[in-house]
């Protein structure tokens, strides 16, 4: 589709000056945008081989992936730029073209910073950091990110790392972006919904009054239930497009807009940013992306890349998680009010929790009706289904654990906790609906 990239860095900066002041980016420049994108595939690659090879080391069981920047959100950027009386952004010195993501499988926040050096070490003086773990940004946003230059091309690439929890909050955003029509991730905590997740994102260290605060936005905005919903029916759909793909490859296109998502994967480099590239001209109202994994793994992707792939989120368990430990508060300390209304919402979110499990059941069983997906593919998946039933029980039974003994001495307690275990009881019974 294109030749040789040979523009020159004067020629690479008029052009980005150019999508920064006009109103509607002609084709032309869209073609010299994209061929100036491709020009970063060599250095992303190099870059994500070594800090692959050094992640593996800090984790076992990180994930490490990388992407080239999505064309709208150049274009956005350099229009912010061009509008900030601080100065206009040079494409050419645009560092975060090309990243790569790290996601330590921890809680350790040391470890982070031990991957950190191993980074400065190989990069040196070329190596500039912005610490947003040890400084969260107003939004509650926390990543390190590292710019560094490629050692073969001298091209800047962006490195990320962060811990699971802070991907996931990072996500969450996104995907909460996507599904209200907000613009949280840049305008951080100014609207109520950037409020919410502002507070979610300290969720450990929430006063009662913020604690409270969150949830009134929370029921207000139906945050959880409008994810659940969304995110449920696609997770199954594009489940059953991870379990049919037939081409076995480590790029993957995935697209994602308010009616769901798409994930194809290629062989090759060439083939994804054509494909990359033919979708974002034909799917204005979507957002698209372009990675690499270098051992494909449902999982994987659908953690890595939750706000495109659209796929079930952390943020369901651990939202209920946390407001089961605001529950055995409530009942220690006597708030029976908040306790109740606490544990409706508690009860709710469980309701939902097995209404989605019930879905994914029946989806399997459609799936072994379908001879093209392989049987080893669904036994892994009921596989992880189990897995999940069992974090749930065992979260479950320290709960009921917890305000069993929080209240067998007080009357009162006993009944309120009592009359909630059958409340509690009759929503998982309404939730799970066995299938055939």
């Amino acid at each position: 589709m294109f030749g040789k990239f040979v523009m020159s860095k004067g020629e690479i900066d008029r052009l980005g000056q150019k999508i920064g002041a006009s109103g509607e980016v002609s084709q032309e420049d869209l073609n010299k945008l994209q061929e100036f994108r491709q020009t970063f595939q060599e250095p992303i690659s190099n870059v994500f081989n070594f800090v692959l090879g050094i992640a593996r080391k800090v984790d076992k069981q990180c994930i490490v992936t990388y992407r080239i920047k999505r064309i709208d959100t150049i274009v956005e950027k350099l229009r912010r730029f061009h509008e900030n009386p601080n100065g206009k952004m040079s494409l050419s010195r645009m560092w975060d073209i090309a990243g790569c993501r790290c996601i330590l499988n921890t809680t350790d926040e040391n470890k982070l910073y031990v991957l950190l050096k191993k980074i400065q070490k190989e990069y040196g003086r070329d190596c500039k950091v912005k610490d947003y773990v040890a400084e969260r940004k107003d939004s509650g946003y926390r990543s390190i990110h590292i710019y560094v230059k490629d050692h073969q091309t001298q091209k800047h690439i962006e490195i990320q790392i962060r811990n699971k929890a802070q991907h996931n909050w990072a996500t969450l955003v996104e995907i909460v972006d996507l599904l209200f029509g907000t613009k949280n991730k840049e305008r951080g905590a100014e609207s109520q919904l950037g409020r919410f997740l502002y507070l979610y994102s300290k969720a450990e260290d929430l006063t009662k009054e913020e604690f409270s605060e969150m949830l009134k936005i929370e029921r207000k905005v139906k945050v959880f239930e409008r994810m659940s919903n969304v995110l449920t029916r696609n997770y199954l759909n594009i489940r059953r497009q991870w379990l049919k793909q037939k081409t076995k490859g480590n790029y993957f296109v995935i697209t994602a807009n308010k009616r769901g998502s798409e994930i194809v994967s290629f062989p090759t480099f060439k083939e994804a940013e054509t494909a990359y590239y033919e979708k974002y001209l034909t799917n204005s109202d979507s957002n698209i992306v372009l990675t690499h994994l270098r051992m494909p793994d449902f999982n994987q992707i659908s953690m890595a890349y939750s706000n495109y792939v659209l796929a079930m989120h952390a943020f369901f368990d651990d939202y209920r998680v946390l407001v089961s430990q605001k529950i055995i508060m409530c009942i220690k300390d006597g708030f029976y009010y908040k306790f109740i209304k606490y544990f409706k919402i508690y009860t709710s979110n469980v309701r939902c929790h097995f209404e989605n499990l019930s879905l994914e059941i029946q989806s399997i069983n459609d799936c072994n009706n379908d001879p093209t997906i392989s049987r080893n593919q669904i036994n892994k998946w009921v596989g992880e289904i189990n897995i999940r039933l069992n974090l749930w029980v065992k979260e479950t039974r320290v709960f009921l654990m917890e305000i069993g003994r929080e209240s067998w001495r007080n009357p009162l307690k006993r009944w309120l906790v009592k009359n909630r275990m059958k409340q509690l009881q009759k929503a998982i019974n309404e939730g799970h609906r066995p299938t055939k």
